[in-house]
């Protein structure tokens, strides 16, 4: 397990490099059908936070668009204020009112900044 907790450090194509086993087996029946694996993520080496999404759509989009978004305003703007030194943690982050692998439950707070200063951006 502490390997796993190491991988988040490495660039993607490091795993080519260091020879890591390929995790792409089938899930187990009791995962929910919300956080089941696309072809997408089966088939594309990605980082393991993409994974924890409910959205397969949004799952496929940061697969394919990695490497064009920076992860670090990403998670630092799921994760709402959760850190010191973020004055604006209000204006973002995301609540999880029901079950955590429904998308339905899932409520997201789109800051300005990130909508290109447009407060008409609207997500659809």
């Amino acid at each position: 397990m502490a390997v796993l907790s190491l991988l988040e450090h490495l660039p993607l194509e490091c795993g080519g490099t260091i020879n890591l086993p390929s995790l792409a087996i089938d899930p187990p029946s009791s995962v929910p059908p919300e956080l089941l694996p696309t072809t997408l993520q089966k088939s594309t080496p990605h980082a393991y936070w993409i994974d924890i999404f409910p959205c397969h759509v949004m799952r496929d989009n940061l697969i394919r668009l990695y490497g064009q978004y920076d992860t670090h305003d990403l998670q630092r703007d799921l994760a709402k204020s959760l850190y010191e030194g973020f004055v604006d943690g209000e204006q973002r982050g995301c609540l999880v009112w029901g079950e955590p692998w429904t998308v339905n439950g899932w409520e997201v707070f789109w800051h300005q900044r990130i909508a290109g200063e447009n407060p008409e951006v609207k997500m659809e």
